[in-house]
């Protein structure tokens, strides 16, 4: 099955962040756009992973609940408060 670079990091952001979160009893979790840029290596822009995590399917693919975006869109600033539920 081939997956699309967005859903490639959907898959990690879960399973890398917000799984383990989940696990330890984490009732939020904060994601860094750069962080998941540099981890998985991408040669993408960091758009990609902003694309990826702001569209509305991950919220429920990933069961949490956006609080808080910052930073302006499409940046390496970008950072995301989830409520893991």
């Amino acid at each position: 099955m081939n997956l699309s670079q967005a859903e490639k990091i959907r898959i990690y952001v879960l399973e890398r962040k917000i799984e383990p979160a989940r696990q330890r009893g984490d009732k939020l979790i904060t994601i860094f756009a750069r962080e998941i840029h540099a981890e998985m290596h991408l040669n993408a822009p960091i758009q990609a992973v902003c694309t990826a995590i702001d569209h509305d399917e991950f919220e429920r693919f990933a069961n949490v609940q956006l609080l808080e975006r910052s930073a302006q869109k499409r940046s390496t600033k970008s950072k995301w408060v989830f409520a893991i539920q």
